[in-house]
């Protein structure tokens, strides 16, 4: 944030307090235990790891009272009156679109000082956030093709980050996430990395949609994905995207588990942002899903797909029973 900025004296004039380097380490040593915690599950059963959760969980522990008593980077956030909750501007309006470009257009080396001036002028962190992750989806690399969405979820994570930090360290998160987006923009066009829609391979209605959009999961086609995912959300906007895009979400394991945390992760910042700027979004994960496999990638979505078959598994069916849920903690617990 400093050399963002200009140095010390301009980072404090933003009402940025110097960062201070142990406080950063630690909190990065926080987010890594939070997450190897998760991953090594109970007693360190996890190929990845010998060690157990109770370790894990006692490094974040430690890191997290390191951070505390360093002092995390703090914004004087009284100085500027600025306000940290709420959407009053709208991702179709202009105003919103001109704070986007203003963020792509604005120089790695400036932009932290574009963002703090906008908060200046009035603008709430969670609108700040909204123009970043919109800003984040136009500039990634077309993912399903040339790698994962990082910078979309960083902005995601960032911002679920404020939910659990004091007022006077809630920029914090929003400054972080600004590195990540100039990084991924020296990779794709200045504006956007996203072709023209081609209306004219816009489906006609929303049979057709849902027709067109499961043949191309099918097939494996990301361009027929495309305007089929666009099809569908006119179609039925919300409601209509989240059932199929969950459920190709799990059909493939590369990357460990990078799709469904994509689609669950995107749609929930849509839901915080507003979804009637969802076209893009949606235009970034169709086409992803649909990328062919890698050799044996999806064998386990195949086998679970029979498997819910001859189960006759179908949701809405049987007698409702409390003590299901009961009996299938205990099978989680034994390693059933």
């Amino acid at each position: 944030i400093e050399q963002s900025v200009g140095g010390r004296g301009d980072s404090r004039a933003f009402g940025v307090r110097p960062v201070n380097k142990r406080a950063c380490s630690a909190f990065l040593l926080y987010r890594f235990a939070i997450i190897l915690a998760c991953v090594v599950g109970p007693g360190g059963g996890s190929p990845m790891s010998k060690i157990s959760r109770r370790f894990a969980f006692k490094i974040a522990g430690g890191a997290l009272a390191t951070a505390s008593l360093s002092g995390f980077p703090s914004c004087a956030k009284d100085r500027h009156n600025i306000t940290t909750s709420g959407i009053g501007l709208s991702c179709s309006d202009r105003a919103f679109e001109q704070l986007v470009v203003s963020i792509i257009d604005a120089p790695k080396d400036k932009v932290v000082a574009v963002v703090a001036d906008r908060l200046r002028q009035g603008r709430t962190l969670d609108e700040m956030f909204s123009a970043v992750f919109h800003a984040a989806v136009r500039a990634e690399k077309r993912f399903g093709l040339d790698g994962y969405p990082h910078t979309m979820l960083v902005v995601h994570s960032a911002r679920q980050t404020t939910k659990w930090l004091s007022e006077s360290t809630k920029l914090f998160p929003l400054f972080c996430s600004l590195d990540p987006l100039k990084n991924e923009q020296s990779f794709v066009s200045p504006r956007s990395s996203m072709r023209p829609l081609r209306e004219s391979a816009l489906p006609d209605g929303a049979e057709d949609a849902k027709k067109q959009f499961d043949d191309a999961m099918s097939s494996w086609e990301p361009e027929r994905a495309d305007p089929a995912i666009v099809g569908l959300f006119r179609a039925g906007k919300r409601n209509a995207v989240l059932e199929p895009l969950y459920r190709y979400a799990t059909r493939k394991h590369t990357g460990i588990g990078h799709f469904p945390i994509l689609v669950s992760q995107a749609t929930q910042s849509l839901s915080a942002f507003g979804w009637n700027c969802a076209e893009p979004v949606l235009r970034q994960i169709g086409p992803a899903l649909a990328f062919p496999p890698r050799e044996n990638d999806i064998e386990i979505f195949e086998a679970n797909e029979r498997l819910i078959a001859d189960q006759k598994l179908i949701l809405g069916e049987g007698k409702i029973d409390d003590n299901a849920t009961i009996e299938l903690l205990a099978m989680a617990r034994q390693g059933e």
